[in-house]
């Protein structure tokens, strides 16, 4: 099967301000279309959390406005043909999960504890009603990868269940966004209409609507 053309690459590897992100540059870049951000270096001051021993978790995003977090591994390779992504990778947000929302706080490194609380206190409270965990790279996607994310999910929800007793638990999803997804992102946002000229258009009869 033809595998579609790739035009998000171009874009990407322009934005010279990505660099600075390394790794995680993708993922910046990728969660700035989902999440259609005006500034990536404040959502990336917050939310990255990749590092010296970050317990596999590369993006740690709370949104308290619109009640959700997104948990994120990135993968960025010199190669863009390849054919899948290291499953392996996917199923480190098992890794990445058990920190943030189970492991006792003193254990927590330093760097990703005031996240690992917040998420906990948001997920207690009842201020966070979704969780969205993503695996984001440059390769194709592959069913690999996705089973491995859905028994992330499967595990997820069995330990904020743990956390939050009996109330109504958040909704657990998940998605791999590789080649194909991003540049469906891409393109969706790239096809928005934005009017940036208007024109004067001489009219002798008109008729006004309101609505």
């Amino acid at each position: 099967m033809k595998k579609q053309a790739i035009t998000f690459k171009t874009a990407f590897e322009a934005d010279t301000e990505l660099k600075q992100y390394g790794q995680n540059a993708l993922a910046v870049f990728t969660l700035s279309l989902y999440l259609r951000l005006d500034d990536i270096h404040d959502f990336a001051a917050s939310a990255i959390t990749e590092g010296p021993n970050d317990k596999k978790a590369d993006i740690c995003y709370l949104d308290v406005n619109d009640k959700k977090a997104i948990i994120a591994q990135s993968y960025l390779s010199t190669n863009w043909t390849k054919e899948a992504a290291s499953a392996n990778k996917a199923s480190d947000l098992n890794t990445a999960m058990a920190w943030l929302l189970s492991v006792g706080e003193d254990r927590i490194p330093a760097h990703l504890k005031t996240i690992a609380i917040d998420l906990r206190r948001a997920l207690i409270n009842g201020d966070i009603n979704r969780i969205e965990i993503f695996y984001i790279h440059n390769c194709h996607e592959s069913h690999n990868v996705n089973s491995e994310l859905k028994a992330v999910a499967d595990a997820t929800r069995d330990k904020v269940r743990a956390l939050i007793g009996d109330r109504e638990a958040p909704v657990i999803t998940y998605k791999e966004f590789g080649l194909e997804s991003i540049e469906e992102l891409y393109k969706s946002r790239d096809s928005e209409i934005l009017v940036d000229e208007w024109l004067d258009i001489p009219a002798s009869d008109y008729v006004r609507e309101k609505g």
